[in-house]
């Protein structure tokens, strides 16, 4: 599988979702930040603690972040482990069709 390489843009390219898998073996800097967008992150690899709306997770691989278009978030990345995440952004227009059916998954986030 390719890998894609990280970069601090947070605004999406495409209309509904966006898909990459990172791997890193020197640990980016990340600021806190949010984004427009809805986040699905799966943690792969790495000596991760990730805050959220100010709340610390340590991660253990297998571990999945939910994120939604408000939330405050950041990782902070201690070197020694690659690095490696699947993420996912779903941008709001994704979900329109199932709140015009009831249905709304964002809420999930």
């Amino acid at each position: 599988m390719t890998k894609d390489t990280f970069t601090d843009r947070q605004v999406m390219r495409e209309r509904y979702f966006e898909f990459y898998h990172y791997y890193d073996e020197i640990p980016p800097k990340v600021p806190f930040h949010q984004h427009s967008f809805y986040e699905i992150f799966f943690f792969l690899s790495g000596n991760v603690r990730y805050t959220i709306e100010g709340r610390t997770y340590h991660l253990r691989p297998g571990d999945i972040l939910l994120t939604n278009n408000m939330d405050i978030h950041r990782p902070e990345i201690q070197p020694g482990k690659p690095y490696e995440r699947f993420v996912i952004w779903l941008a709001d227009e994704y979900f329109r069709q199932g709140r015009e059916h009831g249905d709304d998954i964002s809420q999930c986030f």
